[in-house]
């Protein structure tokens, strides 16, 4: 049986994986990516087709998609693969990027602090935010930034304007921040490039089939949200 007939190996998912990473990043940097050169470059390192790079491609969006988060155009989401596929394909983006948790304890309770407080300026926040390695990746958020975002919506979201659902258990309007571009996208953590929202909001800014259209209308209507 040639190599074009049998399973992937772990190793060419990965390989697809980093591709696919490396064409996100050169897309964000504004970069010109030529897609077929890359399937052609995978399809003579491992023997398939480069229709079948193409294919494997769109079931990294697949996963993307299911997490809530951006995918290249172009490679719209296909889960026309088995669980083990999948499995494989989120095993290799979490080695390519790290998995990642933008909260803790800690940090929201220094965040609700500050909004008791109901007085912070605008923080200038972090245009490239750090990490520190642990059994994951975290993210080095600005608690001044939460905080500010959440004194400004004064407990309205700022995509359908109703008020918080509830108050929270450290006693401020209940809102989530979502970053327009996401941290583990390379996103900014200011100001300029977050929202405070309603959980509804929320999760339609990550899942919905039309969070393209909801991030334009932020742009539109947020003034200080920068692209």
């Amino acid at each position: 049986m040639s190599l074009a007939d049998s399973l992937w190996e772990e190793d060419e998912i990965r390989d697809a994986v980093i591709a696919y990473k490396s064409m996100q990043n050169d897309i964000a940097l504004g970069n010109k990516i030529v897609k077929k050169q890359i399937y052609k470059t995978l399809s003579e390192k491992w023997g398939r087709s480069e229709k079948s790079y193409e294919m494997r491609m769109s079931n990294i969006s697949a996963v993307l998609a299911l997490h809530g988060r951006s995918w290249i155009k172009g490679l719209k989401p296909l889960s026309n693969v088995g669980t083990n596929v999948m499995a494989v394909i989120e095993k290799c983006l979490n080695e390519a990027e790290g998995a990642t948790d933008f909260s803790s304890a800690p940090f929201e309770i220094e965040v609700a602090n500050k909004v008791k407080s109901g007085k912070i300026d605008k923080p200038i926040g972090n245009v490239h935010p750090g990490s520190r390695q642990s059994t994951i990746t975290l993210i080095a958020r600005d608690p001044d930034v939460k905080a500010w975002l959440l004194v400004n919506a004064n407990g309205v979201c700022e995509n359908c304007n109703c008020q918080a659902p509830f108050i929270s258990s450290t006693g401020i309007p209940y809102l989530e921040v979502h970053h327009v571009k996401r941290l583990a996208d390379s996103g900014a953590d200011t100001p300029e490039n977050a929202v405070a929202v309603c959980p509804n909001c929320h999760k339609a800014l990550h899942y919905s089939e039309s969070r393209d259209v909801i991030v334009e209308s932020l742009y539109e209507r947020i003034a200080r949200l920068e692209r």
